[in-house]
């Protein structure tokens, strides 16, 4: 995974995982033309020049941004099931969300919630510790 820039919240694999995911199933809901490798690497590239923020790094290839981190996702989630491959040319790809796709974001989705409720939870335990930090040192100085 590459090293977060200073200042920027990447997310954590699986959930970039889930991203690519997001953006093939997008893709396939609103267009009939087979997405390809070349295509992933550039929807995810463009994503990531909108704001989205995945942590990949581009390189310029023949035939534009390359990140070989996706490709490595990629593979991951056609091992999963996540996205399957409807070519039948192993030269060419078309991807298309898979058997597993709705599992998956689902226990991503289950996932992000915990870590969310865990980090409001300590965010409000820290809130509640100054409240009574406050209310103490009031208390102290009124005695």
């Amino acid at each position: 995974m590459a090293t977060p820039a200073q200042g920027h919240i990447f997310p954590s694999e699986s959930i970039s995982n889930a991203l690519v995911a997001c953006l093939i199933k997008q893709y396939k809901d609103e267009s009939r033309r087979p997405l390809g490798r070349t295509i992933l690497q550039k929807l995810c590239y463009f994503a990531k020049a909108s704001g989205v923020p995945l942590p990949f790094r581009f390189e310029i290839y023949h035939y534009g941004p390359f990140s070989q981190e996706i490709f490595d996702r990629t593979e991951d989630l056609l091992s999963d099931g996540v996205i399957e491959d409807w070519s039948g040319d192993p030269g060419q790809s078309n991807y298309v969300p898979g058997s597993t796709f709705d599992a998956y974001l689902n226990v991503q989705r289950a996932s992000q919630q915990r870590q969310c409720s865990f980090i409001c939870s300590r965010d409000k335990e820290r809130k509640v510790q100054s409240r009574y930090r406050r209310e103490g040192l009031r208390y102290i100085e009124r005695s």
